[in-house]
């Protein structure tokens, strides 16, 4: 049989006839369709209807040209049109013929036979057979196709046979028709169709126009074939189903604007190619967003979540972090203007949960680029600014070659890539966050120690000079992930302090919003590592800030240098001398990053948390069991625990094949560490907070015991005591000195004892501390403080201090 007519409409004389069984009784059970091959179709002819003769006929055929379905037009007299959908079934009694009836879904696509004969042509989708075989006249070289039932009925058509296959979708020029090519696309994508893509129909086409009506004035066969060459991305880009406002497209470049009626000049472009992924909102439906993603001029994806508040100035914000994520934009102000139009306007069905900080939020791990784990909403990042900046070159395996094996051997780099880990423990072990500071001198490798951390996820190394805002908003950034930052010593003194605060504390500065409104106080819980060649409080001492006890333990301050002659390292691994081999570090930190972390929070978001937990707190307690001096004060017990976390973090990662360390690598590490923390500290194993208050003491004596102390007594040679000078003059005087048995006590005011001795302390616990070391004289109702009259006239209250605190040296050097 001829091709050509079997793929034909059905000519209108065939439907004279008056057969197929109709004067045969039925048991009606719904029939079951039957398949015509051309012959049998001849043999039974299609019944006549009351509404007269059909404006149209069509066949729906199989891939082998048998007749599943014929379509029938009738144009209604009063206005309208009716289509109907026919098949011949065969009944419970074995009676056949042609009934009113679809087939059951999935239904067949108009075009089939012609599809199966002609596997390597392209595909062009349209709306209802009328324009099927029109366009078929128009593209030649194209397969047409269309679905039973028009855009309502989409989704009970069979789109599988265009698995695989290039598919253009050309829609009717009108809503009805948008709708259908966005149905359709869909469906296409569900189908697998290797590519779907929609022709942007010229805007000042007329209202409902379609390939079966007369082409515009103006236009030929040959200018709207060329319409071909600029397809865009369908109105249901992706598998969310993307729907872009009217007048814009995407192609093979970017998005574009056709809307604008410059003919000569043609489509206006506005960006690269980017999707929009979902439409975010927070879990108290607010902060409303749009997930975007897109690949860079390298082939990197970037993704952004961008508050739907920056559409509401003047779109520099937005673009600026756009154009550094390499998305190409329009240079004019038109294609500005059109970007924020179409960021305003299009939408996506799919819903995303987004939150404000990266880290933990519920069973997932929230990254920039990333979600790990499950959980029930698809949960991402969301930030007005491109928060943390992460980068992922080279390979895993260089990473452990070239960055973490040299680490071997090597305390203070081993301990600073363990503690890297680190970031995603403290919440599942309820461990605070906190820092580590790499102090010594210059040109040791504590930068290339810092590198070797930041690569384990692939982050920028930061700097200590900044401003308050960008500080708190890196540590939000950086939540239960890692922060570094560089060069302590060129920060001033009062900043870094406060820095130092906020960053172990965990909470950013009270804001008004524009609205008079408080806005809510930002939190974290981040690790630091640190450099300098001046520890914390040795800036806190420049700036005249006293050094609180607890400031220590927040900030472990380690002494860089190994003491092994090559800075911070105690291995060379075959290099000559250290700072060939810092270079080596650092070179291949910036050739291999970003892969360790991933595998690490792929690894502990596919466990339940409570075993992770109870995984880590096994280590650190082991640790501590194991390392940590038993008459430990409790200030090095909590920074034991900071050390014992390290420890454990390491030894995951060991286990777990990231690092490519021996077992118990790590736990080495966090012990030569510790101990040269413990060996560094001024109390060793005592409290801080007592030796910060005999440090008080005994500096205020130091500095002021010949100005303005007067003297009761002196003492003279031989041992014997005289009376004090004549004539002497003390200035703002704080007290008197008075010698006893032979030595030299300090009698201090109560009043110079609380505003300048005490400064900064509690005076209570000061003279606690005195008493419980000997050094205060108590009263004889046993008294921190005690009568004294004074020289020639009334009587006050003073706190007397014992010569032994300028000698006493009451703490453990275990």
């Amino acid at each position: 049989m001829d091709k050509a007519k079997m793929f034909a409409p059905i000519p209108s004389e065939e439907l004279e006839a008056q057969q197929g069984g109709l004067g045969q009784p039925i048991i009606d059970d719904g029939g079951t369709p039957i398949a015509l091959s051309p012959e049998d179709f001849e043999a039974n002819p299609l019944p006549r209807r009351t509404l007269g003769q059909p404006a149209g006929c069509w066949r729906y055929l199989d891939a082998s040209g048998n007749i599943l379905m014929v379509v029938r037009r009738f144009d209604r007299p009063e206005g309208g049109k009716k289509f109907e959908q026919v098949t011949f079934r065969r009944f419970a009694n074995d009676v056949r013929r042609w009934v009113p009836k679809a087939l059951p879904e999935p239904r067949p696509l108009y075009g089939l036979a012609n599809l199966a004969a002609r596997p390597d042509a392209p595909v062009m989708v349209v709306e209802g057979e009328k324009t099927a075989d029109a366009a078929a006249a128009l593209f030649p070289d194209h397969v047409i196709v269309t679905s039973p039932g028009g855009a309502n009925a989409v989704g009970k058509a069979d789109w599988s046979p265009l698995a695989g296959r290039r598919v253009l979708i050309w829609p009717d020029h009108d809503t009805p028709g948008h709708a259908y090519a966005e149905a359709a696309s869909s469906a296409l994508r569900a189908a697998r169709a290797s590519e779907v893509r929609v022709i942007q129909v010229p805007s000042d086409f007329p209202e409902g126009w379609d390939l079966a009506d007369s082409l515009p004035s103006g236009w030929d066969r040959e200018r709207l074939r060329g319409l071909l060459d600029r397809p865009a991305f369908p109105a249901a880009a992706n598998d969310n189903g993307m729907v872009l406002p009217a007048g814009f497209f995407f192609n093979e470049v970017g998005l574009h604007w056709d809307g604008h009626g410059r003919a000569d000049k043609g489509p206006l472009f506005i960006a690269s190619p980017f999707e929009l992924v979902a439409i975010t909102r927070d879990a108290e439906q607010q902060g409303w967003g749009k997930l975007l993603r897109w690949k860079d001029a390298d082939g990197h994806t970037h993704q952004w979540s961008m508050p739907a508040a920056m559409l509401a100035a003047d779109g520099a914000d937005y673009r600026r972090i756009l154009l550094d994520g390499g998305l190409k934009l329009g240079p004019d102000r038109m294609a500005h203007q059109k970007l924020g139009e179409f960021l305003t306007a299009v939408t996506v069905a799919r819903r995303a949960l987004c939150v404000s900080r990266t880290g933990w939020h519920g069973s997932v791990f929230v990254m920039p680029d990333r979600t790990y784990g499950a959980s029930d909403e698809h949960v991402v990042l969301q930030a007005a600014g491109a928060g943390m900046e992460l980068k992922r070159s080279g390979t895993f395996d260089g990473w452990k070659r070239e960055v973490a094996a040299l680490a071997q051997g090597n305390s203070r780099v081993a301990f600073a890539m363990a503690a890297a880990f680190t970031g995603p423990l403290l919440h599942l072990t309820g461990s605070e966050g906190g820092g580590i500071h790499f102090r010594g001198p210059s040109s040791i490798g504590k930068t290339s120690t810092l590198h070797a951390a930041a690569s384990v996820w692939g982050m920028k190394v930061g700097s200590w000079r900044t401003t308050d805002n960008a500080a708190e908003g890196a540590a939000l950034a950086h939540n239960h992930t890692l922060l570094t930052l560089d060069e302590m010593g060129q920060a001033d003194g009062r900043h870094v302090g406060e820095m130092a605060y906020m960053l172990t504390n965990g909470r950013g500065k009270g804001r008004m919003g524009r609205d008079a409104a408080n806005r809510a106080i930002p939190t974290w819980c981040v690790p630091f590592i640190s450099t300098g060649e001046v520890g914390l409080a040795d800036k806190l001492i420049e700036a005249g800030i006293r050094v609180r006890a607890g400031q220590e333990v927040r900030v472990l301050d380690l002494p860089a240098d190994a003491g092994a002659g090559f800075g911070v390292f105690e291995v060379l691994h075959g290099e000559q001398d250290g700072d060939r081999f810092a270079r080596l570090f650092r070179q291949g930190a910036e050739a291999h990053q970003g892969h360790a972390a991933s595998a690490f929070l792929e690894a502990i978001t596919g466990r339940a948390q409570a075993d992770v937990s109870a995984l880590i707190r096994g280590w650190m307690s082991r640790w501590m069991e194991a390392v940590v001096p038993p008459n430990a004060n409790g200030q090095v017990q909590r920074a034991a625990g900071r050390f014992a976390l390290v420890a454990a973090a390491g030894e995951y990662a060991i286990e777990l094949g990231i690092l490519p360390w021996p077992v118990g690598h790590s736990s080495w590490a966090a012990k030569v560490c510790f101990k040269a923390w413990l060996d560094a500290r001024s109390a060793g194993t005592g409290s801080s907070e007592e030796d910060a208050h005999l440090s008080a003491v005994r500096a205020f004596i130091a500095t002021h015991g010949a100005s303005r102390f007067e003297a009761v007594n002196c003492l003279v040679f031989g041992g014997a005591e005289a009376p004090p000078p004549e004539g002497q003059r003390v200035a703002n005087r704080a007290g008197w000195t008075k010698v006893i048995d032979g030595e030299l006590h300090y009698l201090i005011q109560s009043d110079v004892w609380r505003a300048e001795v005490c400064k900064g302390f509690d005076p209570k616990a000061v003279a606690k501390t005195l008493r419980a070391q000997g050094h205060l004289m108590l009263s004889p109702d046993r008294k921190s403080s005690n009568n004294f009259r004074i020289p020639g006239g009334a009587t006050t209250r003073v706190y007397h201090i014992l010569p032994s605190i300028l000698g006493s040296d009451v703490f453990h050097r275990d």
